[in-house]
């Protein structure tokens, strides 16, 4: 996740209020302190004593934190999405290393990029309760790197520097999600589990879908534009692709800055401004592609048993997500029922064992459980989303 441009995200926008507006830092592990500590930027968020070294990257972390075979796998993990990053850009490499801070203080995400400091935090302890694995966290966020070095290549990284659609590059560089490959049958999983959202969010200039409770919006901003970059890139070649999204990125930070100043909803002239960019560097309007590319998913054949992997897989880590960006809001406010957040902590984490076990029903059952224990004791807080059941 880039830590610039997803402010403008409803639900990292409560990440980044809790951690940069108030300072507030929650610890994952109960009981909480009674003061939060507190810090105002990535890399002050923990100061870890161990260092380490590789051929691209500068590694900080906590040694009580992590062993040294930890350590050893975060850094691999780490050169190899270099290389996946460096293949999969026309940029092709960073002139400086990426500084990396294996154990930070955050909650509400699992790791979070600031592209202009080429600058990256992974909250590598914490991946067996996240249930996301180390190669494909690694490259996710080193490709928000990569991606602020390719826009601003460019030069249209100024203000917005991984553009619209920095999620779904991301997890299209990274080859999927966790370790279940990027596939065409996605769609199918994703539609059948609720995670689908209307894609018009992609060629109308919108950051995220709208309409979708808060894990169908990070499936979509995620998973669903990853298979729409895959499409883009297939048909038409990554340099194609990346000379298209510079400009809709200069277009679409230009088109919020003027709504922003004028406060007035989206114009036809916005619209046509980003219908001209899809026809001019792919041949049709972004209406016509999505057709095309929709065509060709309902093409394809989703293998069943991964297919209900994915959409639990997503159902869990979205509702891990969902529940501590809840559980910083209510730290940081004095409110936080603390055994409750324990005690779903621990049912999220066995969700997740269950899940790599490829126990669905336990998963299921453990997540249900999860979602009851974390779910909100304000009306304004919001609404749980619906459970998926294989």
């Amino acid at each position: 996740m880039p830590l610039s441009l997803r402010k403008t995200d409803r639900w990292r926008r409560a990440l980044l209020v809790v951690w940069l507006a108030t300072g507030v830092l929650v610890p994952l592990a109960p009981p909480a302190p009674a003061a939060p500590p507190r810090a105002a930027a990535l890399d002050a968020a923990i100061v870890p004593e161990g260092r380490a070294e590789s051929v691209h990257f500068r590694f900080r972390y906590d040694p009580a934190k992590l062993t040294p075979a930890g350590i050893a796998a975060a850094i691999a993990a780490a050169e190899q999405g270099y290389d996946e990053c460096a293949r999969a850009f026309p940029v092709g490499g960073l002139r400086r290393k990426i500084e990396v801070n294996l154990t930070p203080a955050f909650v509400g995400a699992t790791g979070i990029a600031d592209p202009a400091r080429h600058s990256v935090a992974v909250r590598v302890s914490d991946l067996d309760y996240l249930g996301i694995t180390l190669p494909y966290v690694m490259t996710h966020e080193v490709a928000h790197v990569f991606t602020g070095a390719e826009l601003a290549a460019r030069g249209a990284g100024r203000g917005n520097p991984t553009g619209p659609w920095s999620e779904g590059i991301a997890d299209f560089t990274a080859g999927g999600f966790g370790d279940i490959p990027l596939g065409d049958w996605w769609a199918a999983a994703l539609r059948a589990a609720g995670l689908w959202a209307d894609p018009r969010w992609l060629v109308n200039g919108s950051l995220q879908p709208s309409g979708v409770d808060f894990v169908a919006e990070r499936a979509s901003t995620y998973g669903q534009a990853a298979l729409f970059i895959r499409y883009l890139v297939a048909e038409h070649g990554r340099a194609a692709f990346y000379r298209f999204y510079a400009s809709y990125s200069v277009e679409v930070a230009r088109q919020k800055a003027a709504r922003s100043r004028s406060r007035l909803p989206r114009s036809a002239t916005d619209r046509a401004g980003i219908a001209l960019l899809f026809r001019r560097h792919f041949g049709a309007d972004g209406e016509t592609l999505l057709a095309r590319w929709e065509a060709r998913l309902a093409g394809a054949e989703m293998p069943v048993e991964l297919g209900k992997r994915l959409a639990l897989h997503q159902h869990i880590y979205g509702s891990v997500r969902e529940f501590e960006i809840r559980y910083a809001r209510e730290a940081g406010r004095g409110t936080a029922d603390e055994a409750a957040a324990a005690a779903a902590r621990a049912e999220f984490q066995q969700a997740n064992a269950a899940l790599r076990a490829g126990d669905l029903a336990a998963a299921t059952a453990h997540l249900a459980r999860a979602r009851d224990l974390s779910r909100p004791r304000r009306s304004e807080d919001g609404p749980v989303v619906a459970l998926w059941k294989p």
